[in-house]
């Protein structure tokens, strides 16, 4: 992982309900993607950003086979130029569990292949 690596988990956006004749703003409840804040919460820098920003848009379509969320990115300077260097769509605990071991700059206990962060 480089200084200038940028984790970024693609969310559902934000959803409008009315509550006694309001308009309240509430978060998508996306159970995947609270599991998956959880386990980055305190560990590692994170950005969320919603699946219909202009950015949430643009890293769906570079990146992503799948829509599932959330859809997470790992954006590395390589060659001058931000490129995802692994992604992953859901909770994935054990691609969490590579990722902050690879920050941490400690070894996993399970090696993932790069045949599996593309399937993800």
């Amino acid at each position: 992982m480089t200084s200038t690596s940028r984790i970024v988990l693609v969310v559902p956006p934000d959803m409008t309900v009315m509550v006694d004749g309001q308009e309240m703003v509430k978060e998508s409840p996306c159970v995947q993607c609270k599991a998956t804040k959880t386990r980055l919460d305190n560990k590692v820098a994170y950005e969320v950003v919603k699946s219909n920003s202009a950015e949430g848009q643009s890293l769906m379509t570079q990146y992503a086979s799948q829509t599932s969320a959330p859809f997470v990115v790992v954006l590395e300077e390589i060659n001058g130029k931000m490129q995802a260097s692994r992604s992953w769509h859901g909770f994935r605990p054990d691609l969490i569990k590579a990722l902050l071991a690879d920050m941490s700059g400690t070894t996993s206990t399970r090696k993932i292949s790069d045949r599996e962060l593309v399937a993800a």
